[in-house]
């Protein structure tokens, strides 16, 4: 079992790893050429587009990965596609219509530097959802390899038509989001293929047993994602409204920083467990499901809690390198970002008994609630704190949103932590962090060679000091990770039933 989760977290880090990647090269170049004030309409019209993504087709994303083994089990595939195609485009072009409307009428109210970015948002939104529910598609599937393949070609290619309207073109900050918009709409026909090339999609495939079964599951996780968005996004909007889009700007440099790296490691946790956990539930049952569900637990603590830890003690540095001055001032959200990242993964991997039951509307009840905490705390905490209130917000409501997703899914299936691995593991990130801060302050940084320098010896300092003390708690040794590595990439997740115990 722990050698398939490897695998399939190694094979899914590119697809994390390289876009996060560009995050970094991405900054200094936005920075410099757009002041805070037009990166935060930036970031408010790309959150706009995020919350009609959430709050429309993400559901049927996550029904997508859920039933994908259980359809293919009973050899009724093309009623699946069906099913999920056909809610997917009726949903999207209701909202997108219904958005355009309401732009419309609302045109007076919106500044005549965002209402443009809006409109763009618009279309980025319906490209979203279908090459969103495609990639969900091919995770249901468990094809990683492409899955990292076409996400990390449409982040890049996004990047660099976004570029290529703005410096070749002329167009202002417009051109990041039509960027965008045309990397991941080139690849929606390849999708389509990939996905469906064995089936044969026919009207007659329609059952509407299907249809209510993927609806009872998708809408109360709609519901869920909508209120995610007040924790994540809306916040955005909160600073605009006490502080301005000046704030917002510092606040979104510092919260991308932060998600590209710590996001791209608790981001493999959104991939990877859900098609391993529902097809283990569906043909081993609940003790197979468990052991998988601690095995991910281990491999998050082991690869998220060293990433918070080093970034807290290089957000600084990291930011005077990476951004323009005008941006300096943000660095402190990043390490709370960085920790509010790390909650919403545990409060994923904790909904798992929820999500194998079906039980979508207490995960949705669960993230309202913590979505409320969250708002109200931003009202409280912005006009005294600003920027900082709203990630000191995020913090507090993701952690509350990890406690009760782990409480409800109890129930249902027994969450274990490996308490003996997380001790070690902070034990471990302790040593790196306080090598770390002696590198910090015994290398010159005065330049922006030094800068770069001291970063790069601050983090391969920390990955060893890491690795070592690990070893020496015995947490891991070489052979075990040699092993884990040399695992046989055709491995179904049919044989993810071996006791672990009996592995190790």
């Amino acid at each position: 079992m722990q050698r398939r989760i490897t695998k399939d977290l190694l094979t899914y880090l590119p697809a994390k790893a390289l876009p996060a990647l560009a995050a970094f090269i991405t900054v200094p170049i936005y920075t410099r050429l757009f002041p805070p004030a037009d990166f935060g309409n930036f970031a408010l019209a790309t959150a706009a587009a995020e919350f009609l993504l959430l709050g429309t087709t993400t559901g049927f994303g996550q029904a997508a990965v859920r039933f994908f083994s259980a359809y293919q089990l009973k050899s009724d595939l093309a009623s699946y596609f069906t099913t999920v195609f056909g809610s997917i485009g009726l949903i999207t072009f209701v909202a997108a219509g219904g958005s355009s409307v309401l732009l419309l009428l609302l045109q007076p109210l919106i500044s005549a530097d965002l209402y443009p970015l809006l409109w763009a948002a618009v279309v980025l939104y319906i490209a979203s959802a279908f090459n969103a529910t495609l990639m969900d598609v091919l995770r249901g599937e468990e094809k990683s390899r492409w899955y990292s393949v076409i996400w990390t070609g449409q982040c890049y290619s996004g990047i660099v038509f976004g570029l290529i309207l703005v410096l070749g073109f002329g167009m202002d900050i417009r051109g990041l989001i039509w960027g965008q918009t045309l990397g991941l709409a080139l690849m929606i026909a390849p999708l389509i293929w990939l996905t469906t090339r064995p089936i044969a999609l026919r009207q007659a495939c329609y059952n509407p047993d299907n249809f209510k079964q993927i609806w009872a599951f998708a809408l109360p996780f709609t519901i869920g994602n909508l209120a995610f968005w007040t924790l994540s996004l809306a916040d955005r909007y909160i600073v605009e409204l006490f502080r301005g889009s000046y704030e917002v700007g510092l606040y979104s440099v510092a919260v991308k920083i932060s998600s590209r790296s710590i996001q791209l490691l608790v981001g493999l946790f959104f991939l990877v467990p859900a098609p391993i956990i529902s097809r283990l539930w569906e043909e081993k049952g609940r003790q197979a499901t468990e052991d998988a569900l601690t095995a991910f637990t281990r491999m998050f603590f082991l690869m998220v809690i060293p990433a918070v830890v080093g970034l807290t003690v290089v957000a600084a540095p990291l930011l005077h390198l990476l951004a323009d001055e005008a941006y300096y001032a943000g660095y402190p959200a990043i390490w709370l970002a960085a920790i509010a990242a790390m909650g919403l993964g545990l409060s994923d991997l904790g909904s798992s008994g929820c999500l194998v039951t079906n039980r979508t509307r207490l995960i949705a009840r669960n993230q309202c609630l913590a979505a409320g905490v969250g708002l109200l705390l931003n009202f409280i905490l912005v006009p005294a704190l600003g920027f900082i209130g709203a990630a000191l917000s995020a913090l507090f409501a993701f952690s509350l949103l990890a406690v009760l997703q782990a409480l409800t899914s109890a129930r249902y299936l027994t969450w274990r932590w490996p308490l003996s691995s997380l001790w070690r593991v902070l034990a471990a990130s302790a040593a790196m962090s306080a090598v770390v801060l002696i590198l910090q302050t015994g290398v010159r940084s005065d330049t922006t060679l030094w800068q770069a320098v001291n970063l790069l010896l601050s983090i391969l300092a920390g990955a060893l000091i890491y690795g070592l003390v690990l070893m020496v708690l015995g947490e891991i040794t070489l052979s075990k990770l040699f092993d884990m590595i040399r695992v046989d990439h055709h491995q179904r997740a049919s044989s993810l039933a071996a006791d672990e115990r009996g592995q190790e």
